[in-house]
C-alpha cells in the first residue's frame, strides 16, 4: 500500500518517499502556550496524529516531535503565570529528558 500526498508546487498528487527508507521524521507545530487550549489546537493534535497512526500503519518507523511554544512572556503577568505551570507540568511528564535525547535528529526515526 502507497501514500500520496498532494504537491502544491506541482499541483499533482505523488506517492510519498521517505528520505531514508523505512524511516520517517515528523516535526510539528504544537501548541502557543498563551492561554487555554481551544478547537484550533485541537484540529492540528488529531490530524497529525491521524497522519503518525497511518504511516505506522503503512509500516514505516516514525519519530514525531512537536514543540511548545511559550509566548506567555508578551502578556506580562499571566505569561509568568503560564511558565510557573509549565514548569511544574513538564517534569512530571519526563518532557525535558524525552525532548534531549532526540535534539537534533529529528528527521530520523528512533
Amino acid at each position: 500500500m502507497s501514500l500520496k500526498i498532494y504537491n502544491t508546487l506541482t499541483r499533482e498528487k505523488q506517492e510519498f518517499v521517505p528520505i531514508e527508507p523505512g524511516y520517517v521524521g515528523m516535526y510539528v507545530c504544537g501548541p502557543t502556550v498563551y492561554g487555554d487550549v481551544h478547537l484550533g489546537n485541537c484540529r492540528t493534535f488529531i490530524s497529525f496524529d491521524i497522519i503518525y497512526r497511518h504511516l505506522k500503519y503503512l509500516g514505516y518507523k516514525v519519530r514525531y516531535v512537536r514543540n511548545i511554544t511559550d509566548a506567555g512572556h508578551l502578556e506580562g503577568d499571566r505569561g509568568r503565570r503560564t511558565q510557573r505551570h509549565l514548569g511544574r507540568l513538564l517534569p512530571q511528564a519526563g518532557g525535558d529528558r524525552r525532548f534531549r535525547r532526540g535534539a537534533g535528529s529529528a528527521a530520523t526515526a528512533s
